[in-house]
């Protein structure tokens, strides 16, 4: 079986399997809903990285494949994004509560605990693809 990376002009990678002996490559992503790539590589399984969390972020490096840390750092920030969006949501209405109370205290504690969750997306993020993974802010816990 011969396992190719493909790189398609989104610049996402597709990884293809081909089963059967003598078929073309070329003729196979012809057959594809969307055959427009930019190039192909052969590659063993072992190439292939086990880890699917940033599976948009792959790329093709010297006949290898390996991780783009811009595209999975902005993964990321598009998951912590998710996971603080129900936080911002509750603090939401804790202010309209406070506001209805007329509590400037309870609104400038608000308002510091909106801002340390909107700048979570501007802090550094981890270079190394595991830790990167793994990384959640205390605050999105």
């Amino acid at each position: 079986m011969k396992i190719y990376a493909i790189t398609l002009e989104s610049g996402q990678v597709a990884i293809m399997r081909m089963q059967k002996e003598g078929l073309n490559v070329e003729d196979e992503i012809a057959r594809w809903p969307d055959p427009s790539y930019v190039s192909y590589v052969e590659i063993t399984e072992e190439d292939i990285p086990k880890d699917r969390v940033f599976r948009d972020a792959l790329k093709v490096n010297d006949n290898k494949i390996e991780h783009d840390i811009s595209k999975a750092h902005e993964i990321k920030k598009d998951e912590l994004r998710r996971l603080r969006k129900p936080k911002l949501e509750a603090l939401d209405i804790e202010q309209m509560r406070a506001t209805e109370e007329n509590d400037t205290e309870k609104l400038e504690v608000i308002a510091k605990k909106k801002q340390v969750l909107r700048d979570i997306t501007k802090r550094r993020l981890p270079k190394d693809i595991k830790k990167l993974a793994k990384h959640t802010p205390k605050e999105l816990k």
